[in-house]
């Protein structure tokens, strides 16, 4: 999804399972300042939108926007996120990597 170090950010959607021990809902924005380099600064916006129930849940996080950077500093980073539930799981592309 992303590597803040050598991997550049993609847009698109992401899908991670999540265990919570209890029902919990998150509805917020975060923002916080990503540094490009020493002169300049970038925002950050993370949206959430979740209702989490005990247990196991599928959650999507989807890159609205990429700041492209210098690759010889550090890698392109989101600067638009929203963390939701799970919407269509037919868009779901299921890829394996292992080592």
């Amino acid at each position: 999804m992303e590597d803040p170090g050598y991997i550049n950010a993609v847009k698109g959607s992401f899908y991670e399972v999540m265990y919570v021990e209890e029902d919990v809902a998150i509805n917020m924005t975060c923002v916080s300042s990503v540094y490009v380099d020493e002169n300049q600064q970038v925002e950050s916006h993370y949206s959430f939108d979740i209702e989490l129930k005990k247990g196991f849940n599928w959650v999507e996080y989807t890159i609205h926007e990429v700041h492209e950077t210098d690759p010889s500093i550090r890698a392109s980073f989101p600067s638009k996120v929203t963390i939701s539930n799970l919407k269509d799981p037919s868009k779901m592309l299921w890829i394996g990597s292992y080592f």
